[in-house]
């Protein structure tokens, strides 16, 4: 029996994966997860140990911790590089500038984030043995994120973060 409800992967239309109606720049805790073009595995590997960051995963690392500097009012709660994929947790402060200059919004922190490395990635020689492998871009089209609502959620995520290197090693086999 064939599915007749097949639609080819380059000509599905993309379902929005935002709130339809809220305001990203709203003072809050969101969890951003970001996929690294064909989830590859080029930011580092995982054993028994924990994560070991190659220079290309360092680079994203730092440049997760260098967003507030870029974007204002955004501040940078925990985070992790994956081999494949980084979480954070962005957190929007609410305040405005001395110039009245209301603080950056989550999509615009992000895409600042994702403009740095991949231009990073495009133009330092260090990076060129990675760049075999993809090609110029090193991330997905676009991004997950959560609206973290309350303490509960945020303590909650911020342990996801912070176990995600143990249960990767689970599941390849170095922890059991």
């Amino acid at each position: 029996m064939s599915n007749h409800n097949y639609i080819p992967f380059d000509q599905r239309i993309r379902q929005p994966l935002r709130l339809k109606n809220f305001d990203y720049a709203e003072t809050g805790s969101y969890f951003i997860t970001i996929n690294a073009k064909t989830r590859t595995e080029l930011f580092g590997q995982i054993d028994e140990l924990g994560i070991h960051l190659n220079p290309l995963g360092q680079m994203i690392s730092q440049a997760i911790l260098y967003t507030p500097t870029r974007s204002h009012g955004i501040s940078i709660d925990t985070h992790i590089v994956m081999p494949d994929h980084i979480h954070a947790i962005m957190t929007i402060d609410g305040d405005k500038e001395a110039n009245g200059e209301p603080p950056c919004s989550i999509p615009s922190a992000v895409h600042g984030l994702k403009s740095y490395t991949d231009y990073r990635f495009a133009h330092d020689d260090a990076f060129d043995e990675y760049r075999s492998a993809i090609g110029r871009r090193l991330w997905q089209r676009s991004y997950f994120e959560h609206v973290i609502r309350n303490p509960h959620q945020l303590a909650i995520v911020r342990e996801y973060i912070e176990c995600n290197p143990i249960r990767r090693a689970e599941r390849l086999g170095f922890i059991r």
